[in-house]
């Protein structure tokens, strides 16, 4: 199935790059790993109701808010150390061009 809207797109790809790297989580860890897991599919699914005109706004502000918890939730595995500095970062530029996106999608809407 190919999206026509570039951000859902994106954020298929960034949740299966995030996936890969989430595979060896430690077992100590694994009710973080299902937020942030939770928060990136409820994220997505914020996005197509958004792009398919339910309650667009409140949605298109709801996914900023869920990308800034997975951003959270990424920070507290980097200093418990169970992701690396290089992971975090390469992780960290995924999400900060989603959330560059959003904004522009969000500020695009409200211009009109």
């Amino acid at each position: 199935m190919s999206d026509k809207l570039l951000i859902i797109t994106k954020l298929k790809k960034t949740i299966e790059y995030i996936d890969k790297i989430l595979d060896n989580y430690p077992h100590k860890y694994i009710e973080l790993k299902r937020m942030l897991i939770d928060s990136l599919f409820d994220l997505l699914e914020l996005a197509y109701l958004a792009n398919n005109n339910i309650d667009r706004n409140n949605n298109k502000g709801k996914c900023i808010v869920k990308l800034e918890i997975v951003d959270y939730y990424l920070k507290l595995s980097y200093k418990k150390t169970v992701i690396s500095k290089k992971k975090f970062e390469s992780i960290s530029n995924h999400l900060l061009e989603i959330k560059k996106m959003l904004f522009s999608w969000k500020n695009y809407e409200e211009s009109k």
